[in-house]
């Protein structure tokens, strides 16, 4: 599917997009900066994207880390992470929606209570942070065994 073809009729400009999910992508999986954007629920709950489209999406990013010749374990890895991301986006059951309800009204019994919202975000902050600390340590570890590699064919 063609850029034009699947954001056909949207308002949403694609670079902004873009730029947003490498934002996101290089401060999740540990890169310099970490993401201190809204987590994916928020960022996604009222565009409706289905499960269909998220395989789409999917089918895409594999099409395109194929390209570029991404080795097959990095690949399967790299489409695991993804994957992850499927309930937040998608919240196909509501699931999401309902943790969300759920854990605002457990800190305070207001499901309008700005205070306990905010201790929820920093909930999921904290989980971000957790998860790019895995990720940094998984990255750090394959450096070494590249480097350990390249040494030995020397």
């Amino acid at each position: 599917l063609g850029r034009g073809t699947f954001f056909q009729g949207t308002s949403r400009n694609l670079d902004d997009l873009k730029r947003g999910t490498v934002k996101f992508l290089v401060g999740t999986w540990g890169g310099p900066e970490p993401y201190a954007g809204p987590d994916l629920y928020t960022a996604h709950a009222s565009l409706g994207i289905s499960s269909r489209m998220w395989d789409i999406t999917l089918k895409c990013a594999e099409a395109e880390l194929k390209k570029m010749k991404v080795n097959k374990a990095l690949l399967a890895d790299i489409l695991a992470e993804i994957d992850k991301m499927r309930e937040p986006v998608c919240d196909p059951q509501g699931r999401m929606r309902q943790q969300r309800e759920k854990a605002i009204v457990a800190l305070s019994g207001d499901p309008f209570d700005q205070d306990a919202i905010a201790r929820e975000a920093a909930r999921q902050k904290q989980k971000r942070d957790e998860l790019r600390a895995k990720i940094a340590k998984y990255k750090k570890q394959r450096e070494e065994e590249l480097k350990k590699k390249q040494e030995e064919e020397r």
